[in-house]
């Protein structure tokens, strides 16, 4: 007999802890043997719908753009009010396990669905519903740039935390990858110190006053070397290890500066991203895969109220990248290309499927082929207008450093031939070399000058661990499917209530 299990944690206000909750399928509570684990446990039979939870790679019937969270719902049976106790424990942001188990193996067996946070419950006179949310939720809810600077630097000193009139409170910038006219915070005036990062530098290009390119001297360990140096004006000198920068004479403009730190892809800077918000990083082969897909460098500055999640979705946009969490709650990252024709599985409308819908896309022209694709990439984030700058620069230079973005273009002449309303489709990146760009324009030209078909299918549930991003086939006796054609998993949604699984592929 097949049972559905929920683990969810709770915080206990009596004792003051955090402890399990153990739920299992209405019809019969069980309890673990003294070799499962965990051992001699009970599994209250108050499991009533095991739930429905809704997925995707990107935002509903779109191939493009910020990662979806996750959502979903679980609903005990309360009707007896047994589980009324629970109205004083705190689930909010605590984590939930649900599992799929034939009671007639081992306990080990169990199939682990899917793993996530929930909200805190709703209680009505009958039922608790317990509202999921899959780990993407964790980082939509958590700022990326979490220190502020205290503003307690006043007077000269071995201090970089800005004036209480000037940036106190506010977020302090951090940077990743290859950066590009990055606009320096005063963090002491008094020493000329300027901060574009707080995340530790690898190297600096570039530093500019008002446009005009600053000498470099040396690198220092801490804020009393970097202080104690010799400079003169139009000379710079770093500290790499707390992102500073410190001026030989008074500004003239914006001090913009261009720097890497140690992580320049996209998979390797998302990756740092989770590390530094304490969320444990990708799953390492995701990440390694990535980077062998694409390991053009790219970069991405914060200086405001940013989430992770939105943060991390810009950096992996720049190459067709998506963000998603898998059934044990890692983080994957991964592109999203054409298929290869080797799907994992093929469904057939003869054997598992129980419905078909082919449904429009909601990406850039409505899934009508385009003719042409820019890619803008090199961002320049100081923000400068041209005439900001020094009068001793070139009109050449103001018009570069002025310039938010570079664009390449690259266009097909014969789909506007057969397709009158080809759209032009335009693409921000973060990415910093023209020949990436120019790369990552023609490959999504390759995929976007094409029809790409969307599908809806209602599926059985029980069909097999399957999972976004993944590869499987189609076949039907319309639309020019009687040979089969593979497609990628692009969205799900898990009704374990009704056993069914509604899978949104698109190739």
């Amino acid at each position: 007999m097949i049972r559905y299990i929920v683990e969810v944690d709770a915080y206990d206000p009596v004792a003051a802890q955090e402890e399990t909750q153990r739920f299992a399928s209405q019809y019969g509570g069980f309890t673990t043997a003294a070799t499962d684990t965990p051992a001699n446990t009970h599994f209250k039979p108050v499991l009533k719908n095991p739930g429905n939870f809704e997925r995707r790679l990107f935002a509903r019937s779109t191939t493009q753009g910020r990662s979806d969270v996750g959502f979903g719902e679980i609903v005990l049976d309360n009707t007896n009010g047994s589980l009324d106790f629970l109205i004083d424990y705190a689930f909010d942001g605590r984590a939930c396990r649900l599992y799929r188990w034939d009671d007639t193996g081992l306990f080990s067996s169990r199939e682990l669905i899917i793993t996530g946070t929930v909200e805190q419950p709703d209680f009505s006179e009958t039922e608790i519903t317990l509202l999921f949310r899959d780990r993407l939720a964790e980082l939509n809810d958590t700022q990326l740039t979490q220190e502020v600077y205290a503003g307690a630097t006043t007077s000269t000193g071995n201090s970089a935390e800005g004036r209480p009139e000037d940036i106190q409170g506010q977020p302090k910038p951090v940077g990743f990858g290859v950066l590009l006219s990055v606009p320096a915070v005063p963090v002491n005036v008094f020493d000329l110190l300027y901060q574009p990062t707080s995340r530790p530098m690898a190297s600096v290009q570039a530093v500019r006053d008002a446009g005009v390119a600053l000498t470099a001297t040396s690198n220092y360990a801490d804020i009393p070397a970097l202080r104690a140096a010799s400079l003169s004006p139009g000379q710079y000198a770093t500290c790499f290890s707390l992102g500073l920068i410190r001026l030989g004479g008074s500004p003239s403009g914006v001090i913009a500066v261009d720097f890497t730190t140690l992580d320049t892809t996209a998979a390797d800077i998302v990756d740092a991203m989770l590390l530094y918000a304490g969320f444990g990083g990708l799953s390492v082969v995701s990440r390694i895969d990535l980077n062998a897909i694409n390991a053009a460098p790219c970069g991405i500055w914060v200086n405001g109220t940013d989430s992770v999640l939105r943060a991390a979705t810009t950096v992996l946009n720049s190459i067709g990248a998506y963000l998603t969490v898998n059934r044990s709650g890692q983080f994957i990252a991964g592109r999203l290309d054409l298929p290869t024709g080797t799907p994992q599985a093929t469904w057939r409308d003869y054997e598992y499927l129980r419905g078909v819908e082919r449904v429009r896309t909601g990406d850039q022209g409505q899934g009508v082929p385009a003719k042409a694709v820019t890619v803008r990439y090199a961002r320049r984030w100081s923000n400068e207008a041209a005439d900001s700058f020094a009068g001793s620069l070139s009109a050449e230079d103001r018009a570069l450093l002025s310039q938010e973005y570079q664009s390449v273009k690259e266009e097909d002449a014969t789909v506007a031939v057969k397709h009158l309303l080809a759209p032009e489709l335009t693409f921000d990146t973060l990415l910093t070399n023209q020949a990436d760009a120019e790369a990552e324009a023609t490959r999504r030209l390759n995929i976007y000058k094409a029809r790409r078909d969307r599908f809806e299918l209602s599926l059985p549930a029980r069909l097999g661990p399957i999972d976004l991003g993944d590869e499987y086939g189609l076949q039907l006796n319309r639309y020019g499917l009687e040979n089969g054609k593979s497609f990628r998993l692009i969205g799900l949604v898990e009704d374990y209530e009704s056993e069914t699984l509604t899978a949104e592929i698109w190739g």
